[in-house]
């Protein structure tokens, strides 16, 4: 990479990295929590004084209500009042199945389990025995879990059986759990949401009587979403505005009053909210409501709006100012409920034409596909080493634990955007950007073969394929089969990895790309070796090392990806072969030669 380019591209990361999931994890307490001090103690007595088990079993709270009432706030507020007694882990999982696609029981599980500690190897791909390994981790450890936005009742896979902890749901409705405490939260109190209202406003420039804050509240349902829509419209008008809000509050209270939805009773403050919104920070909510997760940072919206990174942050800057985004730190931010990314779907679905959402979409996929692009230089090992002696100018770190902060951070960014991803890759398939496929299906290598999401990526191979033949694209083609074949083979399928390498090594040679013809021949070798084969993994091995000129440059091509492979094929080559008609020697020597071989650089 271009030394001018790694100071660019080391910004980028750094923008982006995501730390991986500690232990510790809670998001922030509720600046502005108010009441609900009967289920705060009894959920507190329940943890201090409750009687000992001698089969330790988790405590499971099931707090449930309409939307906007305040669950998670109270979840959250009930896990920052409970840490101290579970210093061991705090966890929280934000399960989204109120939406499409929400995250999978298989991948949460994934997800803790690595915040537990377990060893990436050491987690099974298969969901029972995935399930059974994350019992048998937490099990007879106090930890402190938030389960948020549940939808049913499946979620019992993810409460150890054998914890002495606490388990915090928030659902939209009852599940069914054994020995589950029950808290349906009802609307907060009239005082109490009064209390709520005068601590977001700005009471330095705005007055509120008593009267009007009782009317204020009883037309926002005492519902703290709305409460907190509405004191972000008003918090710093006028008297004389304030008079002509609640006017129109009244009005749009009226127009729901024979609405049936979930969002009904919120709709009102939302719409005030929107539509007091000048137009550019209007057209953002819309479409920050078709992404996938309520996160996302400057670059992405302005990439929502095609305006540069400065006037981006005036117009998310207004929406934080009314209380619909919330600023998460640096340039990350946060649409402040996800009730609100719902209505403002709903808005885009009825104001934005389908030729601008699809071309929304698109620009959607192009930023993550560009994103995807940078942050896999923090995982490919000639370029982190580049980045990671950048970044850590300032920290000072030994190199090797800096490469390894730096490989985690990536490829925790990617699992936290994996959905948001996968629907990337659809919208851009939608749109037949066949180019934007094969990108995303090269730039998702190395995440897809770190964390084994091997049906995902076996799909997008696929679709790949089948986009690099519309585009008549017979190189990239042959690089898709390869990629094709290293995933048959880290799956043990080894027949289909023999068919799919035999026709990428027919296409590159008709091509006469001999670096990407080695590359595959190499990739043979080492499944005749896995099959038994040592005569035949020598033959493709010595083609490999024949097919490239000495000392040339395309040497470096076939190192970079020699590197990025998995570490324990070498290991294969040098153990286990007393049934064999080669020796251990001739695999350590061969190894060595074509280690030397893949030196050099090379832009086939």
């Amino acid at each position: 990479m271009p030394s001018q380019n790694v100071g660019r591209v080391a910004q980028v990361l750094a923008c982006h990295l995501v730390q991986p999931t500690a232990l510790h994890e809670l998001p922030p307490d509720i600046d502005q929590f108010v009441g609900r001090s009967i289920e705060v103690q009894q959920v507190l007595a329940l943890v201090n004084h409750g009687e000992p088990d001698p089969k330790p079993k988790p405590t499971i709270v099931c707090i449930t209500g309409q939307v906007g009432v305040g669950k998670s706030a109270l979840a959250i507020h009930l896990a920052h009042r409970l840490r101290t007694n579970f210093l061991e882990a705090q966890f929280y999982v934000n399960l989204r199945s109120t939406e499409q696609p929400s995250r999978s029981l298989n991948d949460i599980t994934l997800s803790l389990l690595r915040a537990w500690g377990v060893a990436e190897a050491s987690i099974p791909i298969d969901p029972h025995e995935r399930t059974q390994l994350f019992q048998a981790a937490l099990s007879h450890q106090p930890i402190l879990l938030v389960l948020d936005n549940v939808e049913n009742a499946q979620i019992h896979n993810l409460i150890p059986t054998q914890m002495p902890g606490i388990v915090l749901i928030t659902s939209r409705k009852a599940l069914s759990l054994e020995n589950a405490i029950q808290l349906e939260l009802t609307e907060l109190a009239e005082t109490e949401a009064i209390e709520l209202l005068h601590k977001l406003v700005n009471r330095d420039i705005i007055h509120l009587t008593m009267n009007v804050a009782k009317e204020i509240v009883e037309l926002c349902h005492c519902l703290p979403l709305s409460i907190h829509l509405t004191a972000g419209t008003i918090k710093n008008q006028p008297a004389k505005a304030l008079a002509n809000y609640v006017e129109q509050l009244r009005q749009q209270h009226k127009s729901i009053q024979h609405l049936h939805s979930a969002y009904a009773t919120i709709r009102p403050s939302f719409t005030l909210s929107y539509q007091q919104l000048a137009p550019q920070a209007a057209q953002l909510l819309r479409r920050l409501g078709l992404l996938n997760d309520a996160h996302f940072t400057l670059s992405l919206a302005a990439a929502l709006l095609d305006v540069d990174l400065d006037e981006a942050k005036q117009l998310v800057e207004q929406l934080v100012d009314v209380n619909l985004v919330k600023r998460i730190g640096g340039d990350h931010y946060q649409v402040f409920h996800d009730s609100i990314r719902l209505l403002a779907r709903r808005l885009s679905a009825t104001e934005e034409s389908i030729a601008t959402r699809q071309t929304i979409r698109l620009r959607v996929s192009q930023w993550y596909s560009t994103t995807c692009g940078i942050m896999n230089l923090g995982l490919d090992v000639q370029t982190r080493s580049q980045v990671t002696q950048t970044l850590n100018q300032t920290r000072q770190q030994p190199t090797s634990k800096a490469e390894q902060q730096l490989a985690k951070g990536v490829l925790t960014w990617f699992e936290r955007e994996y959905l948001s991803l996968m629907m990337a890759i659809e919208w851009a398939v939608q749109a037949e950007s066949w180019s934007l496929v094969v990108d995303f299906a090269r730039r998702l290598a190395l995440f897809f073969t770190a964390h084994a999401h091997w049906q995902d990526s076996e799909w997008l191979h696929r679709v790949a394929l089948e986009a690099t033949r519309q585009l008549a694209d017979r190189q990239a083609e042959a690089e898709l089969l390869n990629n094709l074949g290293n995933l048959c083979v880290y799956q043990s399928d080894l027949d289909r990895a023999e068919t799919l390498y035999n026709q990428s090594l027919t296409l590159l040679k008709e091509l006469g790309l001999k670096n990407s013809a080695a590359k595959t021949l190499t990739n043979l070798g080492v499944l005749h070796l896995q099959k038994g084969r040592s005569q035949s993994a020598q033959e493709a091995w010595q083609e490999a090392l024949n097919s490239l000129p000495a000392d040339s440059s395309e040497q470096q091509y076939l190192n970079r990806w020699m590197q990025s492979t998995d570490p324990s094929l070498w290991q294969l080559l040098t153990e286990e072969m007393p049934d064999r008609r080669v020796s251990q020697s001739f695999f350590q020597s061969m190894g060595k030669a074509i280690k030397r071989f893949l030196t050099n650089e090379s832009n086939e």
